[in-house]
């Protein structure tokens, strides 16, 4: 972190920031053991920070695995930051407008080195869970969001191995077709999924959109409903960026 004049630094806040960038791709989870040694305080110093920080919505704490990821809204400001562009403000607009509408779990996932991340997780009202946190790994092949996003490459191979292109013919097909991709319980058994995927103004591919929920409510005609409506909402953010630029000219 750059030096700041002492006068005008606040120790707790410095802190705060240092916490955040301790997580990377390579560990977006840290225990607060971690979190103390690296930053050579106390535990308990360690344990209030972090845990201010929850209540912010910054980390998130995951009692099964004793760890913390990055919160939503570390990863909302980190998708403004990284992308500075007006429509994919929109898309943050977009994705919990739609998690009203649904009432399911509503997933962003983005590319990043040639790899599919959760972005946001935005979890349903209902009693249910997803295992997934925002920083972990999304299958290309297996998950509604992989499919829809290999769909809209050129090339999937540059994402895949042959082997496994050839075997998701089919599935590849059926997203060009509909305009979106389907998880029937390939990912998590009794768990429906249907993903979108997003495209940039210069037709750029940077990730995808899906809803999920349990096969009892996730019914084949609810998911295709699902799917048509996310298409509605990409397209309108798209036209609404056109729009836009062609004010702007």
């Amino acid at each position: 972190m750059r030096e700041i004049h002492r006068d005008y630094s606040i120790d707790i806040v410095a802190r705060a920031l240092e916490v955040l960038t301790l997580f990377d791709f390579q560990e977006p989870q840290l225990g607060l053991d971690d979190i103390a040694r690296r930053l050579r305080i106390s535990k308990t110093r360690a344990f209030r920070i972090a845990q201010t920080m929850v209540a912010a919505n910054f980390l998130v704490w995951h009692a099964e695995s004793r760890t913390y990821t990055l919160g939503q809204a570390c990863i909302h400001l980190g998708l403004i930051a990284r992308t500075g562009n007006q429509f994919k403000m929109d898309l943050m607009e977009a994705l919990h407008k739609l998690h009203r509408e649904c009432e399911e779990t509503v997933n962003l996932a983005l590319l990043r080195d040639r790899q599919l991340y959760y972005a946001v997780i935005l979890e349903s009202l209902y009693a249910f869970r997803i295992s997934e946190h925002p920083g972990d790994l999304v299958s290309f092949t297996r998950t509604a969001l992989g499919k829809a996003f290999l769909a809209a490459t050129e090339d999937p191979t540059a994402y895949i191995t042959a082997e496994q292109a050839i075997t998701l013919e089919n599935a590849l097909a059926f997203v060009q077709n509909t305009g979106y991709a389907l998880d029937d319980e390939e990912s998590v058994l009794g768990v429906r999924c249907v993903g979108v995927p997003l495209v940039d103004s210069t037709g750029h591919i940077f990730g995808a959109v899906s809803v999920s929920g349990p096969s009892s409510r996730m019914t084949v005609a609810r998911v295709q409903q699902l799917g048509e409506r996310i298409k509605q909402l990409v397209r309108e953010m798209a036209q609404e960026k056109e729009g836009a630029s062609s004010n702007g000219a």
